[in-house]
């Protein structure tokens, strides 16, 4: 007759150990990866006067195409925004102004004066003026030649003696 090797209880116990070991290492990992994306991203402005421009993210443009009557619809107003946004930038090229991007992946934008804008709540096509001493002012970039003028340069009226 044969023998047959058996293993012994010591051996049973480590490969236990060493399951239950990686099961704890896979449930922390995965709680990490959970706080990894409820975690936000601050996006934190320059002390200095500027003009921001939000990135819409693909999740907020495909939710507005479902919200869009058809998609023909949401094509035709993007494509008003994209060329309001060309026309805006163009004005603060004019005006030596360059717009600051504000990447898609930030939640919050982030003023010196401490006052914070989610990204999310901002209108698509809408640009934010800031000065050092002044709020932050979002606007659409229809307007933007009003509102940059009357925000950072505005009218000193006389006063009647």
């Amino acid at each position: 007759m044969k023998k047959v090797k058996t293993c012994s209880f010591y051996w049973c116990q480590k490969i236990i150990v060493l399951c239950v070991q990686a099961m704890l290492l896979l449930g922390v990992s995965a709680v990490f990866a959970q706080h990894k994306a409820i975690v936000k991203k601050v996006f934190k402005v320059p002390q200095r006067a500027c003009v921001l421009e939000p990135v819409i993210s693909d999740a907020r443009i495909e939710k507005m195409k479902k919200e869009a009557r058809n998609e023909d619809d949401f094509y035709d107003a993007a494509d008003d925004v994209n060329y309001y946004l060309y026309q805006a930038e163009e004005f603060m090229k004019r005006h030596g102004q360059k717009a600051i991007l504000v990447p898609a992946a930030y939640t919050d934008i982030l003023f010196p004066n401490g006052e914070i804008i989610q990204a999310d709540t901002i209108a698509f096509g809408s640009m934010i003026l800031y000065k050092p001493g002044k709020n932050p002012q979002v606007v659409s970039s229809v307007d933007i030649a009003e509102a940059y003028k009357s925000y950072f340069n505005p009218v000193k009226r006389k006063r009647r003696r």
